[in-house]
């Protein structure tokens, strides 16, 4: 596949983030307005990798044995929407110092409700949520995620916000909560487009902890 393409509807991680980063999330929470920048991720070189489109299947084998029913025949849950929302914007516009909030386009192919944000000659950035409501159909997912994107890396202490999450190296950051799957894809950002001193991964962490610090239980 070409340099830069990726897989859609089953995303998510990051690992080794600044610690200070996740403490600064938990304090400020939802709605606080300017949410912390990333920090560097000196061992990412942020490449592009090899990417697969699998929406709305169970990437670990069966068309439909891994997805949550429930939420094929419902709309999209608060949780997942909040990906494309106005303050979300706002933060995908400061984290890539941007001068103005992008426009996010929406998708909902059930279980999986997709935001795109396309930043022009900038690239590409991608958030998606597993909008599944079983923990275990949540957990399996995940699992077939963290597969089909190996290597990866666990994100450990308090740069995992103590959820399951992992990221890799060309830009993916995905976390697990509450059966729900997070991923953002920042693979598709060219590199000049990205702020000083920082990775696709490092803009990926950042847009993904701010978004699962304010998911409700």
């Amino acid at each position: 596949m070409p340099n830069g393409s990726r897989r859609r509807g089953a995303l998510f991680g990051v690992t080794g983030t600044a610690s200070a980063v996740a403490v600064v999330v938990l304090l400020t929470g939802c709605g606080a307005g300017q949410p912390p920048q990333a920090a560097g991720h000196p061992n990412h070189q942020g490449q592009h990798g090899m990417r697969m489109t699998m929406p709305g299947m169970d990437m670990s084998g069966g068309a439909m044995s891994g997805m949550d029913m429930a939420a094929m025949r419902h709309r999209p849950s608060s949780a997942a929407k909040m990906i494309c929302t106005a303050e979300t914007r706002r933060h995908v516009g400061h984290i890539l110092e941007l001068s103005a909030a992008p426009d996010g386009t929406p998708s909902w192919k059930a279980p999986n409700y997709e935001c795109s944000y396309r930043l022009g000659t900038a690239g590409e950035l991608v958030l998606t949520v597993n909008d599944a409501s079983q923990s275990a159909a949540g957990a399996k997912f995940f699992g077939s995620v963290q597969q089909q994107l190996a290597p990866t890396q666990r994100l450990k202490g308090l740069q995992a916000l103590g959820l399951p999450s992992f990221e890799t190296s060309t830009g993916d950051v995905v976390f697990l909560k509450d059966g729900k799957t997070l991923t953002v894809d920042a693979s598709g950002l060219q590199p000049s487009a990205l702020p000083a001193g920082q990775s696709r991964t490092d803009v990926a962490y950042a847009v993904a902890a701010d978004i699962v610090a304010c998911w409700s239980d």
